[in-house]
């Protein structure tokens, strides 16, 4: 229950130095606000808690390794260049009965930009290293140059150190743009030394050069570039911290009805349970047959994860069942204003269950909530169901909060003072209008008061001078309500500075 205060005041000055008379208009709205939903899926957010952030899998990126690399020769003729990276996926597999892990799964693209252009040279090889330069590069032969015919190679997994060229899957020759796609399944990924830190996930790139023969020949000397690009291309990953017990993973996969020791499941899934964020499950509570007034009646209650599979672990299948009423309207119900008869636990075996409830508790004809609920991580999963027993006189209960004063005014110009009395005189103005949402059997009330404080006196504040009640619905739509009223009095009126006049909306 919550209580809203609104508060408009007025003045008047009466000439020649007279008594300050104000007025205070206070609103008092009493306010009943509880959400009714009735779904399939039904949670609530708990009260400061929130998600986590885990939607994207570039939000585990730390860096990335790319550019260009022309491995010691021309651009025009030997050139590869990483244009755009990107990781679409991260899973992972468990050991069987285990919280080991067995493998990782992820996606990965790549584009490159390449020129693998035949052309001349003269080949030199360095006396004492296991390569050579190649001197004077072009389209056309010339003397002593033979011709070399370059090849990138890219591979579809992380090598790590120099291999040889039939390591390496594709082969890229000419000038072009390639796209690679690569699914990783792999036990263990390299740490790459990324200034956030993080495993990387790419493909490693080298050059071979072959003449006309198709014989090998030796790659380029460089103090920047070897055979291969190092290090590799490609994206760091930071993983999170994905240590799980194994009734952890079990309990994970009645929840997300995934079984990440048969299939591989993703990561974010992983920290979303571990965070509470779990999915909503499928939680219904509806009546068996026509409820009666005093017989024992039955109730049928839905509890599945999402997928529709039951849960089988103990601690996950019991919903606390909480029954209030009877009340002569549905309102009185949201608002709060029922008892309590039935708070127990019940055990939902096999995904639904027929809750019987005794007739001791269905003596009177009347609307009666049933609602059943458990804590869901960082939710809280509940479904609600209203039945109505019996014949009975419905309450249509005042709905303050349905309502609202727009405009509030008063003429206190017929007010006179002397030293030995003052005649207090006013008219007030009250515009009440009902909101959109209102019903139009909804009711108000509306009390209007008057005071006459003195400043020695406070118990004064206790009796009104005055006061006028108003009553209507909201299918009258807005009202106007008008109070006009005086009152005379006697003896030492110094000590009064005021006239309050207070309305409350009840």
């Amino acid at each position: 229950m919550k209580m809203r205060k609104k508060t408009v005041r007025f003045g008047h000055r009466i000439s020649g130095g007279y008594l300050l008379l104000g007025l205070m208009l206070a609103v008092l709205l009493l306010i009943s606000v509880f959400a009714v939903q009735t779904q399939f899926f039904a949670v609530v957010r708990k009260p400061g808690w929130k998600p986590p952030k885990c939607w994207n899998p570039e939000d585990f990126i730390t860096g990335e390794r790319g550019g260009k690399e022309t491995f010691g020769l021309p651009e025009k003729y030997v050139m590869v260049q990483v244009l755009k990276q990107r990781i679409y996926s991260l899973w992972v597999k468990f050991r069987e009965g285990s919280s080991e892990i067995d493998y990782y799964y992820f996606t990965y693209k790549i584009v490159l930009k390449y020129n693998a252009k035949p052309f001349y040279a003269r080949y030199v090889p360095d006396p004492y290293h296991s390569c050579g330069e190649y001197r004077n590069p072009s389209d056309h032969p010339f003397e002593g140059a033979i011709k070399v015919i370059p090849e990138i190679l890219v591979s579809e997994t992380i090598l790590q150190g120099t291999r040889y060229g039939q390591d390496l899957k594709y082969v890229l020759t000419g000038s072009g743009k390639k796209t690679i796609r690569v699914e990783y399944h792999t036990r263990e990924l390299p740490n790459v030394g990324f200034e956030k830190g993080g495993r990387l996930i790419g493909v490693e790139i080298a050059i071979r050069l072959k003449d006309e023969n198709g014989r090998l020949l030796g790659y380029p000397c460089s103090s920047k570039t070897y055979w291969f690009v190092n290090p590799p291309v490609g994206i760091g990953v930071l993983f999170p911290n994905l240590y799980f017990l194994p009734h952890q993973l079990e309990e994970f996969k009645e929840i997300f009805g995934k079984d990440p020791w048969k299939k591989s499941v993703d990561i974010c899934k992983l920290i979303r349970y571990k965070a509470g964020d779990w999915p909503a499950p499928q939680i219904k509570i509806e009546p068996v047959g026509t409820p009666q007034l005093n017989q024992d009646n039955k109730f049928k209650i839905v509890f599945k994860n999402r997928y529709g599979q039951p849960f089988t672990k103990s601690h996950l299948k019991t919903l606390r069942l909480v029954m209030w009423g009877p009340a002569n309207s549905k309102e009185l119900l949201e608002q709060g204003r029922a008892y309590k008869q039935v708070q127990t636990d019940v055990v939902v075996d096999g995904g639904e269950i027929v809750k019987t409830i005794p007739a001791k508790y269905f003596k009177y004809p009347g609307y009666y909530l049933l609602r059943v609920e458990r804590d869901w991580g960082g939710y809280i999963a509940y479904d609600e169901l209203y039945v109505k027993i019996g014949e009975f006189q419905e309450t249509i209960p005042k709905m303050p909060e349905m309502f609202e004063i727009t405009d509030a005014k008063a003429d206190l110009s017929g007010t006179k003072y002397d030293w030995e009395k003052i005649t207090a005189k006013w008219k007030a103005t009250v515009t009440i209008k009902p909101k959109p949402e209102a019903k139009s059997d909804y009711k108000w009330r509306l009390v209007m008061k008057a005071y006459l404080p003195t400043l020695a006196c406070p118990t004064t504040w206790k009796k009104p001078i005055a006061s006028k009640t108003f009553e209507g619905t909201a299918s009258e739509g807005q009202k106007t309500l008008e109070w006009s009223d005086s009152y005379v009095l006697k003896g030492d009126v110094r000590k009064i500075s005021k006239l309050y006049l207070i309305a409350t909306l009840y």
